[in-house]
This record gives structure tokens, C-alpha cells and sequence, in this order.
């Protein structure tokens, strides 16, 4: 509201150097400070009211929310730009000279802020990197590019790419803006599209992979147990004492060919698993395709947020034209009625005169032959010349109305154009809201789908069998789990401490793998669990967490001796608490 460019080719470079200060609210004292967090509080759930603690400069207070909360200084309102400042050698552009600011507060605290008057433009690539290169002017922070490019020399020379294309504050054309994020959804919407057909390929080929595995391990397991049969039988056979040579060597025969095809499908198994690690590689992919594209989504979805805005103001114009539009026709309403009173004063007095006149010849025709008296004909005339004065004004009257009445019908037909307009334009952002809504409803269930599918494939690594409802309506979610073929639980209460852990262990593994929760700490998450399932629940927590490259804090009282320790692994271990004499005959005689 404050701020105006000068040169609109520098809009990218001055929103990417004072990107997030433009967009916080300013207040002069801390009772202005506690009214606007109460009207925030109104709008904002209590639990993501989240602020740093305050940091204190001079004159200034700052408060940094947190998720879409905007920034909240609290700062002493200045009269005027501060004076004595620090510029750059005049040869080169600043922000502070490229921005018109009718606001001193807001220009000190830009100042005080983003040093904008230590950030300089510069037109060319290679002349911004020689000079920033070697060693960066006096006074100079940073140089920026038309592209919002970044160059920076603090010891060390840093250049910086601008990820935005477009200006998001500084814009001029609202409809090009809603028809450029309209064309940026209809890319993200084809691309998620397209994710989703590789994504249901992949998970086809992988369940192929794992069936053709299974039937592997069967036919292993069915040779493996033919030959120790087998064996056996050779065994009790050399035990004989007369053994019959051609039975032994055709048992002989017969188990180095039952181990010929344990090898071959013992190659095969492997073939596969490589196939498999292959596909899996390509299912990661197209998750973090997929995570790209619901970021670009949140972002058109913010973009929208921005619209609505507009849209209201929009509306609140609608609101004033039509509140001044019915004024007018009121006015003119008045001053219609107005006319045809007057119109018909003048025609009662035009039949009047015309009916005096009339009288006053038939008068003149009949006039007495004899003397008339002066005093009469005075009379007579000053009254013809009052009436003649009464209708000029009348005339001219009925002039001016005429005029109004022209001004008042050229109003309501500007008036009219513009509520056109302005309907045409609420047309579209309504069009535009609803179809942004169905696609967020379809990406709200992909979301769901493939959380859930997620779920079940971590619960096959225990033969377990389930699935995760969420119904988006009444805002709930319930987990149904079978564990080796049991009955369907519908509620985890149900399960036993070790199946209830296991599950929770990879519904959150389902939800790492789709909406990239921020949990990296976890305790305990292994209780109550057997050996066997707790051996699988680590190993599948320790595959994903290798995985996302982050860093993960894992608490546990059991045992971690089966792990294989790796590069990128830590294992610290609490010492015993040290005992004196007296804790430990203390401890016997409770024992």
C-alpha cells in the first residue's frame, strides 16, 4: 500500500531481496500489539499462535510466527527517512532509490530491516559478477539482477539463483495473473497425471515381482524339503550292509539334479530381487515427483488465497457502485418528478394565459366605447407583467432540470458499464475457485489412497493384512488390521501391545513416504514387540530414514545387538547408574 516502483523491470529483484518484510504489519505500541493479536486470535487456532521469543533492538520489536502468520513489529512510528546513511558510491542503483515510499516508518524500517539502501541493481551478468567477484563496493551488501539473480562477497563470493518467474506483490494486470496460474495448474494437474499412471505401472510390475518371488520360495522350499527326504534315505541306505549300488547311485543322480535346479532358481530369485530394487528405485521417483507437484499446488493454492482477497475488494467496489447507482436513480427519481410537476405547472399556466389572452380580446372587442379609467388600465397591466416574469422563470427552471437529467442518465450509464465488468470478472473467480476446489478434493483423496496403500505394503512385511479409512467429511480415521490371518480388527484396542505397536510403527512410515512428516525423534516405539517383529519394524524404519538423507533420533531400552552397523549409523549407549553398598543390600532385601 506504502511502497511504488519506479522501474517496473526490477519488481522480481526488489520482492526476492525484501520478500518477507513487505508483507508484516507494523505497530506503535504494545497496546496496539495486544489488540491485533486478539483480532488474530480470532481467526488463527490457538495452536498455531507458536512465536519465537521477541528479539529487541532500537526502537524495534519483532515477533516471527510461525506456518502463514505474517510478521508483527511492534516499532516507534518516525516523521521522517533517517538522514546519515551508509549508501554505496553514487555510480550505482539502489533498492531505496527505486522504490517510491509515502510512509517514513515504513521506509526506516525497510532500512533498518533489509538494508535496502546497501542493495544495489545491476543490469548485466558480467558486470556484476567483476565487480562483485573480487571484492564487493563500499557499503554493499548484495547486487541483484533484473531475474532476481543474487550476488553476494563476504569473504567468499556467492551467487544465487531466483526460482520465481513472475512478480507475486508488485503486479499490474490482475486477469493475466489468474490465466497464468490457471495455465500453471493445468501443467501440475497433467503432471500429476502422469505421475499417477507410472506410479499404478510401477505398483503393478512390483506386485508381479513379489508373486513371482512368493512362487520361488515355494518351489525352494518344496526342493529343500524332497532333499532332505532324501538324504535321509541315503543315509539309512549307506547304514545297510549289502547296500544295492545302482539304487544309491540313482538317488545319487537324483539329488545332484534336485541341486542343479536349486541353482537355477536360486538365479532366478536374484534376477528378480534386482528387478524389483529396480522398480523400487523408479516407485521412489515418482513419489518425489508426486511431492514436487502437491508443493506447486500449495503454492497455486496460496495464489488463490490471493485472488479471493481481490475477489473481496472486488466485491466491495460491486457494493459502493451499487450503493452510489441507487442513490442516483434515487436522485433521479426526485428530479423526474420534480420535472413533471413543473411540466405540468407550465401547461395549467399556458392554458391560462391562452384562455387571459383570449378573455383579454374578447375584452379589447367588446371594449365600452366610453372613457376607461387610468387607474384600472395600471392595474391590468402590472398584472400582465408579473405574470410574464412568473412564466420566464418557469422556463428557465425546466432548463436546468433538463440538464441534471442528462448528467444523472450519462452517470447511471457509466455506472452501469462498470457493475457489467465487475460481474463479468466475480463470474470468473467464482468459475475459478470451484474448479480449484475439485481439484483440491481430488488431490485430498489421491492423498488418502495412497497413504493407505503405503500402510498395507509396510504391514505385508509381516504378513499382516489392513488398511487405513479416512473419511474427510467427519474428519476422522480408523485403522483395520488382520494380523496372520485372524479376524478383521476395526479397532486397534483390540490388537494385542506388540501388533498395536508394529501398526503404529508403519502407519507412520506411510505418512513419511506421502506428506513428509516432520517427526525425527521417536522413543519406545518398539515395546512390547517379539523378537521377529521387532527385528522387522527396525529394519524398515532404518531402510526409510537412510532414505530421506535427514537425521533421525531413535530411543530405545532393548536390545541392538542383531543391527549392522553402517557409515551413517551412531549407536550411544547409557552407562549403569552406579550403586553404593547400601542401594544394593537395600535391593536384596526388597528382592
Amino acid at each position: 500500500k506504502h511502497i511504488r516502483l519506479v522501474d517496473r523491470k526490477w519488481a522480481i529483484a526488489i520482492e526476492q531481496a525484501i520478500g518477507n518484510p513487505i508483507q508484516g504489519y507494523l505497530c506503535s505500541c504494545r497496546e496496539d500489539e495486544r489488540v491485533f493479536l486478539e483480532i488474530l486470535s480470532r481467526c488463527v487456532p490457538a495452536q498455531e499462535m507458536d512465536y519465537r521469543p521477541s528479539v529487541t533492538g532500537k526502537n524495534l520489536l519483532v515477533f516471527v510466527f510461525y506456518f502463514y502468520l505474517p510478521y508483527l513489529i511492534v516499532m516507534k512510528y518516525q516523521s521522517k527517512v533517517y538522514q546519515n546513511l551508509r549508501l554505496p558510491p553514487s555510480n550505482f542503483t539502489t533498492i531505496l532509490s527505486m522504490l517510491d515510499i509515502d510512509n517514513p516508518t515504513v521506509a526506516c524500517f525497510l532500512i533498518d530491516q533489509g538494508r535496502i539502501e546497501q542493495r544495489i541493481l545491476m543490469d548485466s551478468y558480467e558486470t556484476a559478477r567483476r565487480i562483485m567477484e573480487k571484492s564487493a563496493p563500499p557499503n554493499c551488501v548484495a547486487a541483484y539482477l533484473p531475474n532476481g539473480t543474487e550476488m553476494q562477497n563476504t569473504n567468499v563470493f556467492r551467487c544465487y539463483t531466483c526460482k520465481t518467474q513472475n512478480p507475486r506483490f508488485f503486479v499490474e494486470d490482475l486477469a493475466e495473473q489468474i490465466t497464468r496460474a490457471e495455465k500453471d495448474c493445468n501443467n501440475i494437474e497433467r503432471q500429476i497425471q502422469e505421475v499417477k499412471e507410472k506410479l499404478s505401472e510401477t505398483q503393478k510390475r512390483v506386485n508381479q515381482h513379489q508373486q513371482t518371488v512368493t512362487a520361488l520360495d515355494t518351489t525352494i522350499n518344496e526342493i529343500k524339503i524332497k532333499c532332505g527326504r532324501l538324504g535321509k534315505e541315503l543315509r539309512e541306505l549307506q547304514l545297510i550292509e549289502a547296500p544295492n549300488d545302482s539304487n544309491m547311485n540313482d538317488c545319487e543322480n537324483e539329488l545332484s539334479e534336485y541341486d542343479n535346479r536349486i541353482e537355477i532358481l536360486k538365479q532366478r530369485i536374484k534376477d528378480q530381487k534386482s528387478k524389483a530394487e529396480m522398480e523400487s528405485t523408479e516407485y521412489r521417483q515418482v513419489l518425489d515427483d508426486l511431492a514436487q507437484a502437491r508443493q506447486r499446488v500449495m503454492e497455486k493454492r496460496e495464489q488463490a488465497e490471493q485472488c479471493k482477497t481481490e475477489l473481496q475488494t472486488c466485491d466491495a467496489l460491486k457494493e459502493n457502485g451499487q450503493r452510489a447507482i441507487n442513490e442516483l436513480q434515487k436522485g433521479l427519481d426526485d428530479n423526474q418528478r420534480k420535472l413533471e410537476q413543473r411540466e405540468a405547472t407550465k401547461k395549467f399556466i399556458e392554458n391560462k394565459h391562452h384562455i387571459q389572452i383570449e378573455n383579454a380580446q374578447n375584452i379589447v372587442k367588446e371594449r365600452p366605447k366610453g372613457e376607461i379609467d387610468v387607474k384600472t388600465i395600471r392595474r391590468s397591466l402590472d398584472a400582465l407583467l408579473k405574470f410574464i416574469e412568473t412564466n420566464k422563470n418557469v422556463s428557465h427552471n425546466v432548463q436546468q432540470i433538463q440538464d441534471r437529467l442528462e448528467a444523472v442518465n450519462e452517470n447511471l450509464d457509466t455506472f452501469g458499464r462498470i457493475v457489467d465488468k465487475q460481474e463479468k470478472l466475480i463470474h470468473k473467480l467464482f468459475k475459478a475457485a470451484r474448479h480449484r476446489g475439485q481439484q483440491y478434493k481430488n488431490l485430498l483423496e489421491s492423498t488418502a489412497k495412497l497413504t493407505s496403500s503405503c500402510f498395507s505394503s509396510f504391514l505385508e512385511s509381516r504378513n499382516y493384512t489392513g488398511e487405513a479409512i479416512f473419511d474427510h467429511q467427519e474428519g476422522t480415521l480408523s485403522l483395520e488390521i488382520t494380523p496372520r490371518g485372524d479376524e478383521v480388527h476395526k479397532d486397534t484396542r483390540s490388537l494385542s501391545g506388540g501388533e498395536r505397536s508394529f501398526s503404529t510403527v508403519c502407519f507412520m512410515l506411510a505418512l513419511w513416504e506421502v506428506v513428509e512428516m516432520p517427526l525425527r525423534c521417536l522413543d519406545e516405539f518398539d515395546v512390547f514387540m517379539d523378537h521377529v517383529t521387532r527385528r522387522t519394524a527396525m529394519n524398515l524404519v532404518l531402510e526409510v530414514a537412510r532414505e530421506k538423507k535427514k537425521q533421525y533420533i531413535f530411543l530405545t531400552p532393548q536390545d541392538l545387538s542383531f543391527l549392522k552397523i553402517t557409515d551413517d549409523m551412531r549407536i550411544l549407549r547409557m552407562p549403569q547408574p552406579k550403586r553404593t553398598l547400601m542401594q544394593i543390600n537395600n535391593d536384596n532385601d526388597s528382592d
